[in-house]
């Protein structure tokens, strides 16, 4: 009897410490749902690329408002809304608060992207922004700079937020003072008065996979959820672990991050998936206006204020090499390589920076951009190359000026903006040949088993050009 008693109080005590881990504190009054996103890295809006990129804020903004027609919602956005510093990274770090605004956001966390525009910079968001932004580990000048958590009254519960960003994760030049103190220092600190407080408590990381799961193990019993921004493809993925209710969420704001959190016995339950906001699902109208109205009109004229005199690429209009290479200039002429610039005049996206790279080029001597000239591909001819062609002393470069190789080629045309590149280069290359060793190229498509001659699947050839000769 004794050893009985001493067995049911043992279960007893691991149902208790059960409960305590899982949902200690009372629960919601009724079900809610939290949305996280991570990465937004600048995409506001989808570009219209041949591999259906996802993403897109009028997307994500119409999801929220269907889940919240639904049920109350906490909108959390996670650091890294920006990809690089800069005054035009920054203008559009302003548009997506402005978005957010527009979607009722509750929190947003700073993270080190943002860190990149200094104390200055990070205030104009925080400015902006009609909603608290947190970090429990940012720091200006050796003092924290941001507010360390954020709570929220939702469905009868205090929800509270917080979030450290990893001290390594900082791989690029901040301002002097800008910075991150220790992440555990902090969050030692912190989360014992937010477990107290609060009914549920919700832990952000941006980090590293390793760092993340270490934190995860070391706050297991400090947190009811850990949201977790880790751009690594090779270790990162979307899927939801219950134990302890996890969520990663990143891509360029390709996924929308959905956590439901429901009443229970005792406590509450967690689930979550990421939702990919693919190419068929609606906008939101508001988000497309203020796209329209306020943030594309003024596009150009943030691009030449704030990046033009940065770009160092040779501007060579293709004309130019016509005399010497008229058979090349005509393929030029017939492939998708020269109708670039009007491809993103017709997404209206001709001042994208995400896009500009692979499209256009900055022509110095019009203040404008043009068509992809020659020496994007052909990178190693130079200035000299085109004064000696005129007295007939031009050497070929050396080495050769391009490679016909997949790991030249998707530079631009990457698994994010050209998928089906990857199981065809070899035929995309032979579109646009125009000399050179295409051994490389060969001998791909013999090891891919595949007909080089043969076009693209799903390749539309470019409308050819008129038989004018250059000026």
């Amino acid at each position: 009897m004794q050893r009985l008693l001493v067995l049911l109080a043992v279960l007893a005590l691991a149902l208790v410490v059960f409960v305590a881990n899982t949902c200690s504190q009372p629960a919601p009054n009724e079900p809610f749902t939290i949305v996280w996103n991570y990465d937004t890295s600048g995409y506001l809006e989808t570009c219209g690329c041949s591999a259906h990129q996802l993403g897109g804020l009028a997307r994500r903004v119409h999801q929220i408002d269907k889940l919240r027609e639904q049920q109350p919602l906490l909108a959390i956005e996670g650091a890294h809304v920006v990809a690089d510093a800069g005054e035009f990274q920054l203008f559009k770090a302003e548009a997506v608060v402005n978005i957010l605004n527009i979607a009722h956001y509750d929190a947003m966390q700073l993270g080190v992207r943002e860190a990149q525009h200094g104390a200055a910079g990070i205030a104009r968001l925080t400015e902006l922004a009609e909603f608290p932004c947190f970090s429990a580990n940012l720091e200006v000048g050796g003092q924290p700079w941001a507010t360390p958590s954020v709570t929220v009254e939702i469905a009868g519960a205090d929800v509270a937020i917080t979030g450290v960003s990893q001290p390594e994760a900082v791989t690029f030049e901040l301002e002097d003072g800008t910075g991150f103190s220790d992440p555990e220092a902090a969050l030692d600190s912190l989360l014992p008065q937010l477990r107290q407080d609060a009914d549920i408590v919700i832990l952000c990381f941006e980090g590293e996979r390793t760092w993340i799961r270490d934190m995860i193990s070391r706050y297991e019993t400090s947190a009811d959820l850990f949201l977790a921004g880790c751009r690594n493809k090779a270790t990162a993925n979307w899927d939801f672990v219950p134990e302890p209710p996890t969520l990663n969420n990143w891509d360029l704001g390709r996924y929308l991050g959905i956590i439901n959190i429901d009443p229970a016995p005792g406590g509450f339950t967690v689930a979550g998936t990421s939702l990919a906001l693919k190419d068929e699902l609606p906008e939101a109208e508001r988000v497309v206006g203020y796209l329209s109205s306020r943030y594309r009109p003024q596009l150009k004229e943030k691009f030449f204020s704030a990046m033009k005199t940065d770009i160092e690429q040779l501007y060579l209009p293709p004309e130019s090499c016509w005399g010497c290479h008229e058979l090349q200039y005509e393929t030029y002429a017939a492939s998708r390589h020269s109708h670039a610039l009007e491809t993103l005049e017709e997404k209206n996206q001709l001042y994208n920076p995400d896009c500009m790279p692979c499209h256009v080029v900055y022509d110095p001597n019009m203040d404008e951009l043009a068509a992809m000239n020659c020496v994007v591909c052909h990178s190693n001819i130079d200035e000299a190359h085109l004064w000696d062609a005129p007295k007939g002393t031009t050497a070929p470069p050396d080495p050769p000026v391009v490679s016909h190789t997949y790991e030249y080629c998707v530079r631009c045309h990457d698994e994010l903006n050209s998928t089906a590149f990857k199981d065809e280069w070899p035929r995309y290359v032979m579109q646009i040949y125009h000399g050179g060793n295409m051994s490389t190229a060969e001998e791909a498509a013999e090891r891919m088993g595949i007909d080089i001659n043969e076009p693209p699947s799903g390749h539309v050839e470019a409308e050819a050009p008129a038989e004018t000769e250059p000026e």
